[in-house]
């Protein structure tokens, strides 16, 4: 020991050791004969840790995530936008529920110079009982500065007060992630999304 103050110090347990382990003794000794001891030793929450054989701990399996919206297929719609990397579609009565705009994310920002994107963004706290979609060409991930991701989540958390939101792009496999009432969807060939007497449903 060269230090002084508390310290955390480790001491592997020999293999072939029986369990559970019962500690008798603690020997504090200097290998070195030409040094002199020094000072006091003190030994607090002496603590032994290992992996238990049994691992039965009749723990209840983890809570998996549903999304009640997510269907395998939508069928019967009124009204359905579908969106690939390449084109975005929408079919049916195109009644106008389904409100969507296209957002670009480049060289790590959704440039506020783009003024048509993202005057089509804040548009969306305007309108009321539609579904809105925000398909980006990238995650949300990729944007650098934090503060631009601060400020279109204020928007769209704001939309979401009179609209269900959706914000869609594409990954390597899908994903649905709800944050404040607000959808980000990750799909990993095409999203689809369509109004019918059901409610709204989305397959990713």
């Amino acid at each position: 020991m060269n230090f002084t103050g508390w310290k955390w110090v480790e001491a592997f347990i020999p293999q072939g050791t029986a369990y559970p382990v019962t500690l008798k003794n603690i020997y504090l000794a200097e290998i070195n004969e030409t040094r002199k001891d020094s000072g006091t030793i003190y030994i607090d929450n002496l603590r032994i840790m290992y992996e238990p054989k049994d691992k039965a701990l009749g723990l209840r399996d983890e809570t998996q995530f549903i999304d009640s919206m997510k269907i395998s297929s939508i069928k019967n719609f009124t009204e359905k936008l579908s969106i690939t990397a390449e084109k975005s579609e929408l079919s049916g009565s195109k009644s106008g529920n389904i409100i969507y705009f296209d957002g670009i994310v480049s060289n790590g920002t959704m440039s506020a110079n783009n003024t048509t994107m993202w005057n089509n963004i804040k548009s969306f706290e305007n309108y009321k009982d539609k579904v809105l979609v925000l398909s980006l060409n990238s995650s949300l991930d990729k944007i650098n500065d934090q503060r631009e991701v601060e400020v279109l989540k204020a928007i769209l958390e704001k939309s979401s007060k009179n609209n269900q939101v959706f914000v869609v792009f594409k990954g390597a496999e899908e994903n649905t992630v709800i944050e404040n009432n607000v959808r980000y969807i990750t799909y990993d060939d095409t999203f689809e999304l369509g109004i019918t007497d059901g409610g709204t449903s989305y397959k990713n």
